[in-house]
């Protein structure tokens, strides 16, 4: 058979077309054209050019530069989304650790499908806090009074701080997270409270200036290692993208636990307790800072650090109260876990 014959007989690859559900961007992407090349995929413009001119971005060792990518991007090109290396070795490396400890739920501990979650049983069990609630320290009404409605607490005293916000009722689950996640090493729930508190505080979060955690005493730091209120404070940080200033506060003495005073007793418990650092007293003044804590119940805590923030020698343009648990403060405050007074 003649040589030309041969070549005209030679089966040749068929493109296969494959629509795109979702653009690329704001490209006027319609399809994707993938064919075999050297065992890469390429992509080409949507004009149905051949894919052997178009050899710009693929897998591989001829994955494309910037210079290829450029040009793809000009042309209007679909780029077939690749997994960098990075990604796939921190995923192979989370799988084989998964396997070895299996991820745990942060309330219960039964094991779940991925870290840092909730089993169902748990999840049914949160009592998440959303309208309505006390104006100013957002305590869960039965009822709606209002936007501008108050708790009886408020109306008689009202607190040091502007506004507090918390994500949860500390029930029988939210003690549960609290405690595993303060007393038991359940760091890993950082970023859940963080996600959890920039939804609770959202209103109070959208006029901070910075974030301040409540500190510890440096004693209470070393017999525990880690200040939860910061751990917290950092996770809503990079959620919210709200500066954090974790040294902005310094408890200048220790004490007592708070778990069986009463609102009188923790006021005097607290009174004193705290004072901002000097070498931050001029970036803060002025400023509307965020105070945020793991638990508020009578919000002696969180008022105390109020005071400190607002003292004569350091006077913040406001501090608000937000988060969820025992304790919180301030005009823009956070807190994990709302307690009963």
């Amino acid at each position: 058979m003649p040589a030309a014959d041969v070549e005209n007989n030679v089966e040749r690859t068929v493109h296969v077309r494959q629509p795109v559900g979702q653009p690329v961007g704001d490209f006027p992407v319609k399809e994707i054209v993938l064919a075999e090349r050297g065992c890469r995929t390429v992509a080409v413009p949507p004009d149905g050019g051949p894919v052997e001119q178009n050899d710009i971005v693929g897998h591989g060792p001829n994955i494309g530069g910037f210079n290829g990518l450029e040009q793809c991007i000009g042309a209007g090109c679909a780029i077939v989304p690749v997994m960098s290396i990075h990604a796939a070795v921190k995923s192979v490396a989370r799988h084989a650790v998964d396997a070895i400890l299996p991820p745990c739920c942060l309330s219960c501990g039964e094991v779940v499908s991925a870290g840092g979650a909730v089993c169902p049983e748990c999840w049914n069990g949160i009592d998440f806090i959303s309208e309505p609630y006390c104006a100013c320290c957002g305590l869960p009404f039965a009822y709606d009074a209002g936007p501008d409605g108050l708790c009886g607490a408020c109306v008689s005293q009202a607190p040091a701080f502007g506004r507090a916000r918390s994500a949860m009722v500390y029930n029988d689950v939210g003690r549960n997270l609290i405690l595993a996640f303060k007393h038991a090493d359940r760091t890993d729930a950082a970023p859940v409270w963080g996600e959890w508190l920039a939804r609770a505080g959202a209103e109070i979060l959208a006029e901070a200036d910075a974030l301040v955690p409540v500190p510890l005493h440096r004693r209470r730091l070393i017999s525990r290692r880690y200040n939860q209120a910061a751990l917290i404070c950092f996770a809503l940080g990079r959620v919210s993208g709200i500066p954090v200033l974790v040294d902005a506060l310094v408890r200048v003495r220790p004490t007592p636990s708070q778990g069986r005073m009463n609102r009188r007793q923790r006021e005097d418990n607290v009174r004193g307790a705290f004072a901002v650092r000097d070498p931050v007293r001029d970036r803060i003044a002025g400023s509307r800072i965020v105070l945020v804590d793991d638990v508020l119940t009578t919000g002696a805590t969180l008022a105390a650090c109020a005071r400190a923030a607002e003292s004569p020698c350091c006077r913040c343009g406001r501090t608000d109260a937000r988060a969820g648990y025992p304790d919180g403060v301030g005009e823009s405050t956070s807190v994990l876990g709302r307690g009963s007074e």
